[in-house]
Parts: C-alpha cells; sequence; structure tokens
C-alpha cells in the first residue's frame, strides 16, 4: 500500500504510487492503488485537485504525460492494460501485455510505449489504437522513456540501458552499467539520456539525435555508498538533472557542467517521484510502495 504523497505546501494525497508533471509546469498527473488517475494544479497559491478518472481496474504503476498537451496522459497498470486520458475521460484502453506494466511514455506524434513484467516493450500507435512494435528484453524492465518526436526509446532492464527504434521496436544500441538501472529520463528535443543505477547517475550523449546507437558517457555523478536512485528527471531546457533517492533527499546536478548544485532532505525516507515546475524550482513528491 501506498503511503501519503505531500507536495510542498499541500495537504497528503492517499494511495499515490506514481506522479508526473506536464511539459508546462502547470499540472501533475498521479495514478492511485484504486486503477484512478487524477490531475492537480502546480500552484502554490491554489490547491485545485480535479476530480479522478477510474483508468484502470486495478493499481497505476507509471504514468506519462504528453509533450505538448497538459492534459493527455498515458498510463500503465496492474491490470496489464495501457490507457489513453485525455481531457479528463479515458480515450482509449490498449491490451497486449500479459503482466503488470511497470512504465509508460508518449511522444507527440501519436506513438507512446510501455514496459511489462512480461519482459516485453511494446510500441503503441495511438491514432489506430493498436500495437505496432514489440521489443523483448532479457530482463524485467525498470523504467522507459521516449524522446518528445517519438523516434527513440530507451528501457532499463538489469544492468543495461537499451535504446529502440520506435517505428518498430528494433534495437539499436546497449549500453552495460555497473549495477542494476532503476531509472531513466530522455532529455526534451535532446539526444541526451540520464539514468540512474545503485548510487550512480549517467549522462549518456550522442553526435545527434539520430545517432542513438552510439551513445557515450559525459558526466557520472556518484551518491553516499549504500544510497539507491530511485528517480530522475530532465529540466525542460536541458540544463539540470534532478535525482531522488531512497534516503529521502533530492539531488540537483548542471547538465552541461556536471556540477554539484544542491542536496535537500525531504523529510521523507523513499523519494519514488521528482520534477520541476515552471519556474524552474521543483517539487519532492515522497512515497514508500511495494512497486
Amino acid at each position: 500500500m501506498a503511503m501519503p504523497m505531500v507536495p510542498a505546501g499541500r495537504s497528503p494525497v492517499s494511495g499515490v504510487r506514481c506522479a508526473r508533471q506536464d511539459p508546462h509546469g502547470n499540472w501533475f498527473a498521479a495514478g492511485k492503488d484504486d486503477g484512478t488517475v487524477f490531475f492537480r494544479a502546480m500552484d502554490e497559491h491554489q490547491d485545485i485537485t480535479l476530480p479522478s478518472i477510474q483508468a484502470h481496474s486495478e493499481a497505476v504503476n507509471a504514468i506519462g504525460f504528453h509533450p505538448d498537451s497538459m492534459m493527455t496522459v498515458v498510463s500503465g497498470g496492474r491490470d496489464r492494460l495501457v490507457c489513453i486520458t485525455r481531457q479528463q475521460s479515458v480515450e482509449t484502453r490498449l491490451s497486449g501485455h500479459t503482466e503488470s506494466v511497470v512504465a509508460v511514455a508518449m511522444s507527440r506524434n501519436g506513438l507512446a510505449c510501455s514496459a511489462s513484467r512480461d519482459k516485453t516493450v511494446r510500441i503503441w500507435s495511438i491514432e489506430v489504437h493498436g500495437q505496432i512494435g514489440l521489443f523483448g528484453l532479457d530482463e524485467t524492465p525498470t523504467d522507459i522513456a521516449m524522446d518528445a518526436n517519438g523516434q527513440f526509446v530507451a528501457v532499463t532492464n538489469g544492468k543495461k540501458l537499451s535504446t529502440l527504434r520506435a517505428t518498430d521496436g528494433s534495437v539499436l544500441h546497449h549500453t552495460t552499467h555497473e549495477q542494476p538501472v532503476y531509472c531513466v529520463d530522455y532529455a526534451r528535443d535532446s539526444n541526451a539520456i540520464v539514468t540512474g543505477s545503485a548510487n550512480q547517475i549517467r549522462v549518456l550523449n550522442a553526435e545527434s539525435p539520430a545517432d542513438v546507437g552510439h551513445l557515450r558517457t559525459v558526466h557520472k555523478f556518484e551518491l553516499p555508498q549504500g544510497t539507491k536512485v530511485t528517480c530522475v528527471q530532465i529540466r525542460q531546457d536541458g540544463r539540470r538533472i534532478l535525482a531522488g533517492d531512497d534516503s529521502g533527499n533530492v539531488h540537483q546536478w548542471d547538465m552541461l557542467t556536471g556540477e554539484h548544485v544542491s542536496t535537500n532532505p525531504t523529510g521523507g525516507d523513499y523519494v519514488l517521484s521528482v520534477c520541476y515546475d515552471k519556474t524552474g524550482a521543483f517539487m519532492t513528491f515522497m512515497l514508500k510502495t511495494d512497486i
């Protein structure tokens, strides 16, 4: 069962399992134990929460925003479904996974991707409401990200980061880490990827967005030994990285120079989701969950 989520200056929301900020920094969307999805305003002066939407029949494990639409999200659930929710209503439910969906992402060109405990990545066309690509993994995936233009997918599984072609799921490159990789984020309109592995943050880059088959590591950031990176996010301008850990801390780095910017304790013991608001400051969502 998820513990309460406490955004800065807000009342707790119980049962939240996952949360994501919209690209414009106006709203965040969250998924709950009861299969519902809801939107909440990221405004320190107003506490606006929209009515919950019953997207899934079981717990929502993952959620992600459309890069350009603040009220369109993709979600994945324990019910093995991938759901597209737009303007407060479920637009479509996509089936194909045989086990719980653990990670989802969405692009601006009508594609979505999902990773499941069935050890597959599936690429979906939202327009035709169907699957267009499939990729099998050696190990259970932990996270997935897609570039905003819907060309490439990055998925973490075991000690590997795999980059795939979004149009068909074909593999482009595998990057091996020293420890299991837990989380990944794709820079908006960029060729940079950030991963979290054990106590290490890694920034990988390619010469161009089309060259993600030849990623190279440009920065490595270390957290204290025994600390696990639980989530990462790249700021919309591509200049900062935000990461949470399992000791309740939130860390920031300059993505271009590699300089450490700050470490802030949250008062919690596990940071499940982190995001920036539209000013570039950050809000922390603290959850301890059995995902």
